[in-house]
């Protein structure tokens, strides 16, 4: 600190020294200026005396000529007056020079006069005699003034040149004591610098390691991997070789991670990028660019279908067991593949698309791989086109709800209906749900456009159960996107509270697909609606999702069989497929059972049969608009079968 703050007055002093330097030198210039004008101030007066000597002979002035003699003379005080700041006058006046400011004064005023004179004499005001007097006089002060200028004006900037030197001396002087003493100073510190070298080469070593190298795989990290990635396109395009770019993600980390910690987790991502690693040529590159996510280089590729065969090895080694905390975990990647120069010559393009490819192949089923393709860059277009309408949906009107009966078989007749949200566009059409409510759910849409279907779909039961049937029912679905939002369950209360709707008139629907991700806010909000004697179905069911323990833990009243068991089955198909142990399954946990895409005769006898509550689907009614829906409902030709009540 010590040696800083010496360096610090150094500086100061050194940079003083300089402005101390050029302000003597720049006095030195300035009283060189000063004597030259004053030189030229002589000169042109000299210039005067031989016009006037000249006038004695031709008996004329030369006005034009004299007019200029004159400015010139006039000029050079009027400069000594402006060159002279504060600082001069202020020396001039403690060492008694000041009179050299007054005689420039002077000289401006004496020329002044003259040349108004001549302006009188070329009027024909003033006689030639006269004129050449009053020359005579001014030449004569002009002369007088200028020997009496330099004296003074040489005293004052050899003053300052002297003062300057002896601040510059002194300065110097003060310098070469700190510098003295600095040095001792860096004298005893070198011992303690070569100590420390080691040790800050070694942090330097690590800083560099961190900023290119990920701390948990010892990979590349993403600023390496770009940076090698921009490299080996440059030499693919020198060898006229491809390179493929594979973006791998490790499917259902969250869920590893969450539920055996994130030590588990860290351990899982070392060995998957070991793994990884072991699939690779040595001259290929691979870095972790994210939490689960992986990079590959694939460089020098004599053939594109090479990358295929690099990914299935990966996702075949991926695929064999880990063992994590004891226990053996199976788990699964997807990956993307981009191609250059084939798919593009940009690199931040090839990452794009490497990226687009592996959600390809997520949507696909996962544990696969997928390849872009200019398809898929069409349906990501596709995809943003119908964001961006979907955005405005609500404020344009475009969206609206049908309503499918759903049928108590035991009486043959509509008990309830669920609300579909369907959205027909201007630009686009009627747009599909299975199209537009992903999107939704990924741009979080859906909370905004499932806030709007409560409400609707409550303003509409409202009517119906006021004019038609008091005891009318309606299910709502409802997105996993949307129980992660904690104040849900107010929502939902306060919507149906101010259409004074009991709790048990809207369900709330849950796809089944929910359950796989155990989300604790999701599970409490879930708890919250219970509570609030809201009924939830579990819809899909039957799909593969979920595990037989979270129907004891979780608050589910019914169970919905999903519509690809039912859909055009006979009778004795249905009775030899998954549906009766689902129904019995569901009869043993006390819930009750509806089954979707009832679309045959025979298959709703079979559901009869196996005590199946209730059905919804194209047998009975298609989803029709508000206005079309019978709320009384009753549809003949049901076998009419006592079954086991159940709440719905």
């Amino acid at each position: 600190m010590i040696i800083q703050k010496r360096l610090i007055q150094i500086t100061c002093i050194v940079v003083l020294l300089l402005i101390t330097s050029l302000f003597g030198l720049y006095q030195i210039a300035k009283g060189a200026e000063l004597h030259q004008r004053n030189l030229l101030h002589l000169q042109f007066t000299n210039e005067l005396h031989e016009m006037l000597e000249q006038s004695k002979t031709t008996h004329k002035l030369d006005i034009l000529r004299l007019k200029r003699v004159i400015s010139d003379i006039r000029e050079q005080p009027v400069f000594c007056i402006k060159v002279i700041n504060f600082l001069d006058r202020s020396i001039m006046r403690i060492i008694g020079t000041e009179e050299a400011v007054e005689l420039c004064i002077a000289d401006v005023k004496v020329a002044d006069d003259i040349l108004s004179e001549i302006d009188t004499y070329n009027n024909g005001l003033l006689d030639m005699g006269e004129m050449r007097n009053r020359l005579f006089e001014a030449a004569a002060t002009f002369e007088e003034h200028s020997a009496s200028f330099a004296k003074p004006m040489t005293d004052t900037v050899n003053l300052i040149i002297s003062s300057t030197f002896v601040i510059f001396i002194s300065f110097s002087v003060i310098v070469f004591f700190l510098i003295v003493y600095a040095v001792r100073g860096i004298s005893a510190s070198v011992k303690s610098i070569e100590e420390s070298s080691k040790a800050l080469e070694e942090s330097e070593r690590l800083n560099r390691e961190l900023a290119h190298f990920d701390s948990l795989t010892g990979l590349p990290n993403r600023n390496l991997f770009k940076d090698r990635l921009e490299q080996q396109t440059k030499s693919a395009v020198r060898t006229n070789k491809n390179l493929a770019l594979l973006y791998i993600d490790i499917d259902h980390f969250k869920k590893i991670n969450d539920s055996m910690g994130h030590y588990a987790g860290d351990d899982l991502i070392c060995a998957a990028s070991a793994r990884i690693r072991s699939c690779l040529r040595d001259s290929d590159t691979v870095a972790r660019i994210g939490g689960d996510e992986f990079n590959v280089i694939l460089s020098e590729l004599s053939a594109v279908r090479s990358a295929k065969l690099v990914a299935n090895k990966i996702l075949a080694s991926l695929s064999e067991p880990f063992t994590l905390l004891g226990k053996k975990i199976f788990i699964s990647g997807s990956i993307g593949i981009s191609i250059y120069p084939n798919d593009t010559n940009n690199v931040e393009d090839l990452k794009r698309y490497a990226d687009l490819a592996m959600y390809d192949a997520k949507d696909q089923g996962r544990n696969r791989f997928s390849y872009y393709s200019e398809d898929l860059h069409n349906q990501v277009k596709d995809k943003l086109k119908i964001e961006e309408h979907l955005r405005n949906a609500i404020e344009k009107d475009e969206l609206f709800l049908q309503y499918q009966p759903i049928i108590e078989l035991n009486k043959s007749q509509i008990i309830g209906a669920e609300a579909l949200l369907r959205w027909n566009n201007a630009e686009l059409g009627h747009v599909s749900p299975v199209n537009f409510i992903p999107i939704a759910e990924e741009s979080r849409l859906i909370n905004e456009i499932g806030e709007w279907t409560l409400k609707k779909a409550c303003e509409q039961l409202c009517q119906w159960r006021k004019k038609n049937n008091p005891k009318f029912q309606l299910s709502v679905n409802v997105s996993p996107i949307q129980l992660e939002n904690e104040n849900f369950a107010g929502i939902v209360k306060n919507i149906m509270d101010s259409y004074q709707l009991p709790s048990d008139s809207i369900k709330i629907e849950i796809t089944e697909g929910l359950i796989i991700e155990e989300d604790s806010t999701s599970v409490t909000t879930l708890k919250k609606l219970s509570d609030m004697g809201i009924i939830l179905l579990l819809d899909d069911f039957g799909t593969g999702h979920s595990s037989l323990s979270y129907l004891h833990k979780l608050p589910f009243h019914v169970l919905k069989i999903d519509r690809s068991f039912v859909t055009k089955l006979d009778r004795q198909a249905v009775t030899n497929s998954i549906i009766p142990s689902i129904i019995a399954m569901a009869h043993k946990l006390n819930l009750a059972v509806i089954a979707e895409g009832v679309e045959t005769s025979e298959g709703l006898e079979a559901l009869l049969e196996l005590n199946c509550e209730y059905a919804q689907g194209y047998y009975f009614d298609k989803p029709l608009n508000a206005e079309d829906i019978d709320c009384k409902k009753i549809y003949p030709g049901l076998l009419d079968e006592q079954t086991k009540k159940y709440p719905y």
